[in-house]
């Protein structure tokens, strides 16, 4: 049931209140007119973004037309590329919009802290291009292109916000006038409304705009992404209009000898001031774009690692000025681009990452080559798709391989299980419709072919399919037993509750069908650490390591292992080895855990920064950077700030999976930590402690402590230390340094093994 907030009319919203049925859970930004906040909408369960326009905006007409627009321009269009709104409403004075919550960072902030291959680059802008083509076709122009406007999802999938400069002129309307239709006035109290630096010539003198005023902002954006600055800088607004209108830009060949010339005439087609010169239309953007992304050789991007990774245990966050990177919703972020190179990393305590190392496991392959060698050669670079530019490659070595010998189905299974690990990586329905049809192409063509069900098998796993991928890879083990990948991948599919026994012996049988190959040791050690056998598992990732040297996963998953055993020295080298291949967000984290644990606080979260500010969508980061600035002075504000950062991203993960026992039960010590007892306990109460991870099992000790729950504590201290947790981590928490000084604990240690 919704709180009444009488006493808040005409005032924003607190953290805590209600909207209707929408709690907010924390403020995101403020702009000139409106405050965005984060949200949990209590009757669907789903996290929310809430728009409220501010008490001084209310009274003013063009402000409420303004907001009124937005709703409208946006809810007018079903585009997964564009955000969407729920609903418009109000209560105690107060407008608001309720829009979908995108996890996700803007392309600006995306931009600042982390270098992206060009083909990476080009496909966001090509998603961008499609999404407001999309809108010109309902009559919508945005007029407010801008970096800050364009967001990316944490699965690569860019959404366009903020249509609250929109000009709505849906096709059915004709050309009837209404304040949606008006052309935007280019002041108002003196002060230019829009973004100065992304606005066309026509724009900015003040005329009739269409759908070429978009087009020519997405120019510039296109122009400054490569350049490292705008193509129209000035010291005042009017000093930026009057270089739009009247001076032409550096040419960006002059700044980038290195672009293709296509993205060089594309940009200039696009910055032609006369209107009837300039591009015509978004429509041909996108499409030069995507010819241009195809174009392009994958490079290699460290960045982008596999998905599957242990992550440590810890609780640290960032501070004040880089939470303001992070805008899921509305982008009220400063602008900075680096796609090509050249960006200012935000912050200045993180360490700077170490020189990376060659990677020598990155393929190229000849495509001049006959067709059973370039299928030879695209399977060793598969081999390696822990690069995923690898899998690019092998995907034209079979394709090329297919071209040239159509008769041959090898090529398709192939195929298939490349773009399946594509889908896997990033989910996306392009890629598993076109593993499903060369999957279903070579089942077709050979039903007895071991590969075919294998290749089946895959695509359904992909896709979440269980029952089906176990029934396509308990046919591709009986027609060919030594199919290393085909047992690892069944024990995958398995349930580990049912099946666990089964699950551990296919693995351990893929180990010994295929010793020198790195994948089958990396699985074996992700099972041993779900485990909690830690040992053994760093034992499986230091052989995967060995196969695969420049592997940056498998040697952070190494140094976990070796943390967890307490072989911190060892570990923290194998950290640092993993950071020299990738500077990747979930090795500073661990390696802020390391610190953290052996009480180096202040070394700790410097860490914990980096982690956040090259990943600022995962709430174990907040979370552990919230914990290591509780322990320093003069931290508090950015400890809490980070905290409910990680409570709110992990209620928007519950929502998607409510049944995802470690996210909850980091929810519940992160309220704990808050200072909300009563809500942490109810979070627990949803967990099976007995059935908990050691890590889950910690973490909801953690909950039970800090809610002053110590019986419950201890109970779950021994659960969490049966099944794998450090012992060290208990001993050395700072959270529970109450807990230590109990006669119950001291008890509790004279009970455990000696072993321990």
């Amino acid at each position: 049931m919704a709180t009444e907030n009488p006493s808040n009319q005409g005032k924003t919203p607190a953290i805590g209140d209600f909207l209707l049925h929408y709690r907010v859970e924390q403020i995101l930004g403020k702009g000139g007119m409106g405050a965005v906040y984060c949200a949990w909408d209590t009757k669907l369960q789903r996290g929310v973004a809430i728009k409220v326009l501010l008490p001084d905006s209310q009274e003013n007409p063009g402000r409420r037309r303004r907001f009124l627009r937005e709703a409208r321009a946006a809810s007018a269009l079903n585009h997964p590329g564009i955000v969407s709104i729920y609903e418009i409403n109000e209560q105690d004075g107060l407008d608001f919009l309720v829009m979908e919550l995108v996890d996700g960072q803007t392309l600006s902030s995306l931009m600042r802290t982390r270098r992206q291959p060009l083909r990476t680059a080009l496909d966001y802008m090509r998603q961008a291009a499609e999404s407001i083509a999309k809108a010109h076709a309902a009559g919508i122009v945005h007029r407010d292109l801008k970096p800050a406007n364009i967001m990316v999802t944490r699965d690569g999938q860019v959404k366009i916000l903020d249509f609250g400069l929109a000009k709505y002129d849906p096709p059915a309307a004709g050309n009837a006038q209404s304040d949606a239709t008006q052309t935007m006035s280019l002041t108002a109290n003196g002060q230019v409304m829009g973004t100065p630096s992304y606005m066309s010539p026509e724009q900015a003198m003040g005329m009739a705009l269409d759908a070429r005023s978009d087009v020519f902002s997405f120019g510039v954006i296109l122009y400054e992404i490569p350049a490292g600055a705008k193509p129209f800088e000035g010291t005042t607004n009017f000093a930026i209009l009057h270089n739009i209108t009247t001076v032409e830009p550096a040419a960006l060949a002059t700044l980038r000898s290195d672009l293709p010339a296509g993205v060089i005439a594309l940009v200039a087609g696009m910055l032609k001031k006369p209107v009837e010169e300039r591009t015509s239309d978004m429509g041909r953007v996108a499409a030069g774009l995507r010819e241009l992304a195809a174009s392009v050789p994958a490079e290699a991007n460290p960045d982008e690692v596999p998905t599957q990774t242990i992550v440590m245990p810890g609780g640290v966050r960032p501070p004040r000025q880089w939470a303001r990177l992070y805008r899921p919703v509305l982008a009220l972020a400063a602008i900075g681009l680096a796609v090509w190179g050249g960006a200012t990393i935000l912050g200045t305590r993180p360490p700077p990452a170490p020189k990376p190392r060659p990677l020598a496991g990155i393929a190229t392959i000849d495509m001049s080559l006959p067709a059973r060698e370039l299928y030879r050669a695209g399977t060793e670079a598969f081999k390696r798709h822990d690069f995923r530019q690898n899998i690019d490659v092998a995907i034209e070595a079979f394709k090329a391989a297919k071209a040239k010998e159509p008769t041959w189905t090898l090529p398709d299974a192939a195929l298939a299980v490349a773009y399946a690990r594509k889908n896997t990586n990033a989910p996306d329905p392009t890629w598993l419709r076109l593993a499903e049809q060369h999957a279903a192409e070579v089942l077709k063509k050979e039903p007895s072919l071991a590969a075919a069900h294998f290749a089946s098998g895959v695509v359904h796993l992909s896709a979440g399919r269980l029952p089906e991928a176990r029934k396509e890879l308990e046919r591709t083990i009986e027609l060919d037993p030594s199919h290393a990948n085909a047992h690892f991948r069944l024990a995958r599919a398995l349930d580990p509750k049912t099946d666990g026994d089964r699950a551990r012996a296919l693995r351990q049988r893929a180990v010994e069908l295929a010793p020198e190959d790195w994948e089958t040791h990396s699985e074996w050690g992700l099972f041993l650490s779900a485990q909690g056998e830690y040992a053994a598992a760093a034992a499986a990732f230091s052989k995967a390591t060995s196969l695969a040297p420049d592997n940056s996963v498998t040697l952070r998953n190494l140094a976990a292992s070796l943390q967890m055993t307490e072989r911190y020295d060892e570990a923290a080298a194998a950290y640092q080895r993993s950071l020299e291949i990738a500077p990747a967000a979930a090795t500073y984290s661990n390696l802020g855990t390391l610190l953290y644990f052996q009480g180096k606080y202040a070394e700790a979260a410097p860490a914990f920064e980096r982690a956040v500010e090259i990943n600022p969508n995962l709430f174990r980061n907040w979370g552990n950077l919230a914990d290591a600035y509780r322990w320093l002075p003069g931290k508090e504000a950015e400890r809490l700030e980070a905290l409910d950062r990680a409570i709110a991203l992990a209620r928007t993960a519950l929502a998607a999976k409510q049944q995802d026992t470690a996210t909850r039960s980091n929810l519940a010590s992160n309220l704990a930590k808050r200072g909300f007892p009563r809500e942490a306990i109810a979070e627990v109460e949803q967990v099976d402690g007995n059935a908990a991870t050691g890590q889950t099992a910690y973490n909801l000790a953690l909950a039970n402590e800090l809610s002053g729950r110590r019986t419950q504590a201890l109970q779950l201290l021994d659960t969490a230390v049966k099944k794998g947790h450090p012992l060290k981590e208990i001993q050395n928490d700072p959270y529970l340094s109450e807990l230590r000084r109990d006669a119950e604990y001291h008890r509790w240690l004279g009970r455990l093994p000696a072993s321990r």
